[in-house]
Parts: C-alpha cells; sequence; structure tokens
C-alpha cells in the first residue's frame, strides 16, 4: 500500500473534520460515477488498501457522523467495497445503521449509493426498518434521548412499525423531557398539529423557544413563523425576524425563504430586492420550491436581478416539478403569451397569488 493510501485512512482515524472529508475524497470516488467506471483497476487496488489498512471502521465512523458531504463519500466508498465482498467486515464495524441513515436522509446520489450498499448486503428497505426500529427501542427503554427521537420518528412516519401519532408523541416527550432539541421541535409540531396530542399553539411555541434555545435552526423557523402572526405567543413581527435570521444563518432553506419575503415586500425590514433575490437562491439551492418560484418571479422582471427569461423559466420548471400550482401557472404564461404580453397582465394576474407575508 502506498503511503499516500496508508496517510488517508490515518487521516480517516484521527484528523479532524475537514481532514477526514478530504481523506475519505481521496480514497474512493463515489461508485457510479464516470470515472470511477473509468479506472476500476485502480479503484480495485485502493479498496484492498483500505480493507488492509483496516480503514473500514473509520468509514463506518465517518458514515455515522461526519459532515453531509463526507456521509455520502463514506457510503460511497462503503457501497464499493460492500460490492467487492466486505459486506461481513462493514456489519463488524456497524455500518449499516449509519448507511440505513444517509439511505433514508441523505443526498439523492448518498441515498442511492448507501441503498445500493445495503441491497449489496442483502438488506432491503423494509428488513432496515424493522432491524431499526428494533435497535432503537432497545436504546429507548435505556432513556437514550436520541434513540426515542428515532423512534418516535418511526412510529409518526409508519417505518418498521405501524403509524401511531399517539405513540409518536410519548416518545417525542420522553426525549424533549431530557432536553433533545431535536425531539423538542418534533413535539411542538405535534401540538401545533394536533397529532397524537390536543392542538395547542402555546406549547408548540414553548417546546420551539425551549430548542431554539439551543441553537435548532427549524425550531428557530418555526417560532419565528408563530411570532410573525401571533399564534401561542404575542405578535411581534421584529422577534421574528431576528428568529428567521438566526436560522437562515445555519443555513435553514425554510427561515431564508420566509426572511427573503420579508426583504421583498420590506415588512419590518428594509425592501431590498438583492437581497431578497440572494435569500430566495440560497433556499432554492435546498430545492425550496417556494423560493424557485419566487425567485422566478425576480428573474423574470429583473427585480434585484438581472432580467433572465432562460433563467426564470428554469426555476418555474423546478418548483413546478415539484407541485407549485404558482410555478405551473407562471411556467404556462411564458409558454402562452408573448414576452410582452406576460408583462402587461402578471400585475393583474399573478401578483395577488404572491401575497405579502
Amino acid at each position: 500500500m502506498s503511503a499516500g493510501l496508508h496517510g488517508h485512512v490515518e487521516a480517516l482515524r484521527t484528523g479532524d473534520g475537514g481532514a477526514k472529508d478530504a481523506a475519505v475524497r481521496a480514497l474512493v470516488e463515489p461508485a457510479g460515477t464516470e470515472k470511477y467506471a473509468n479506472d476500476r483497476e485502480e479503484h480495485a487496488a485502493n479498496r484492498v488498501a483500505i480493507v488492509a489498512a483496516g480503514g473500514i471502521a473509520p468509514l463506518v465512523e465517518l458514515a455515522r457522523g461526519g459532515s453531509a458531504g463526507a456521509k455520502g463519500q463514506a457510503a460511497g466508498a462503503l457501497a464499493s467495497l460492500a460490492h467487492a465482498d466486505q459486506k461481513v467486515a462493514i456489519a463488524e464495524a456497524g455500518g449499516i445503521a449509519p448507511l440505513n441513515d444517509v439511505a433514508r436522509g441523505g443526498s439523492a446520489g448518498a441515498k442511492e449509493l448507501a441503498a445500493q450498499a445495503l441491497r449489496d448486503m442483502g438488506i432491503d428497505q423494509q428488513q432496515r426498518e424493522l432491524r431499526a426500529v428494533q435497535l432503537y427501542q432497545a436504546a429507548a427503554d435505556q432513556g437514550n434521548a436520541r434513540a426515542q427521537c428515532k423512534l418516535g420518528v418511526a412510529y409518526a412516519k409508519g417505518r418498521g412499525v405501524a403509524k401511531d401519532d399517539a405513540c409518536a408523541a410519548q416518545l417525542f416527550r420522553a426525549a424533549a423531557d431530557q432536553g433533545h432539541a431535536g425531539a423538542q421541535g418534533l413535539l411542538g409540531f405535534m401540538h401545533w398539529k394536533g397529532r397524537g396530542v390536543p392542538k395547542d399553539d402555546a406549547r408548540a411555541a414553548q417546546l420551539w423557544q425551549a430548542a431554539a434555545d439551543q441553537g435548532h435552526a427549524g425550531a428557530q423557523c418555526n417560532l419565528g413563523v408563530m411570532y410573525k402572526n401571533g399564534r401561542g405567543v404575542a405578535k411581534d413581527r421584529a422577534r421574528a425576524v431576528q428568529l428567521y435570521q438566526a436560522a437562515a444563518d445555519q443555513g435553514n432553506a425554510s427561515a431564508q425563504y420566509n426572511l427573503g419575503l420579508l426583504h421583498e415586500f420590506g415588512r419590518c425590514v428594509a425592501k431590498d430586492d438583492a437581497r431578497a433575490a440572494q435569500l430566495y437562491q440560497a433556499a432554492a439551492n435546498q430545492g425550496n420550491a417556494h423560493a424557485q418560484c419566487n425567485l422566478g418571479f425576480m428573474y423574470r422582471f429583473g427585480r434585484g436581478v438581472a432580467k433572465d427569461d432562460a433563467r426564470a423559466a428554469q426555476l418555474y420548471q423546478a418548483a413546478a416539478g415539484q407541485g407549485s400550482a404558482i410555478a405551473q401557472c407562471n411556467l404556462g404564461c411564458m409558454y402562452g403569451y408573448s414576452c410582452s404580453a406576460v408583462a402587461s397582465v402578471y400585475t393583474a394576474l399573478l401578483s395577488p397569488r404572491r401575497a405579502p407575508p
């Protein structure tokens, strides 16, 4: 094994987050890429070297707790290794659970790679979910808050168990009582929707506040909505802006979209089309259909960005593909009318459908 490969494996074991990310990228390209297909012999040698250096365990650990990008890279590496008859070693290193997590919640490419690894290991989706529930239950019975939260999600979504909102809420409460921010956020959602617990906006706001105080971006965004609309708390748009900003700074797409709306319409912040477009772009990059639609509008009429009909159509198409009725309508207008005709009727037909926040 080359000194370089040995160094990369060692970085997986002992390096910081950035070093681990770089190491996994250097070791194995994600399976299925063009480069991978063209360099099969090189990658086969790399796989042998990784196994010989004891690299499976640190790859599993990276898939479990690394950055989003590193998780995907690690899943690709493990998928490659699973395909190369390292299934037992991956399972013994505890690789099934993190691969299962990536298969459920990673990026599109990472999901596919993790699912392929699990298929190569002879584990189908239903088996994975059943096994995950068994493991979560065992840990939850010992009071593990993270497991209680994960098991609650399984019950809320009907994954590996029958869907049961009441049971999900009970598990979220057990974890929330231990200060688990994710569970506080989820229990707040259950109270907001009245799923498995009485509908109670005030209780939802209390739980989101507890999670927001721990820096939970989703709770910060949700609590911002409550303050903006005066639900469960006194109406306070300035506080809503603070919460949206805190969540947006952490990359929360919904908060970026909500803050973009406020800037576009000048509510509690200075009206600023350029800033609105920046925020919509950040959210659109994460697949937020509302942001894609609104950013398309900005490009269509050159508000905060240079006018660009082609870019507007792309954004409308992306949002329309996710079922956005407004984007479908807007895109239809671009197909059905000349540019001048669209501009002349847009204010009358479409602006009312984009009511200010």
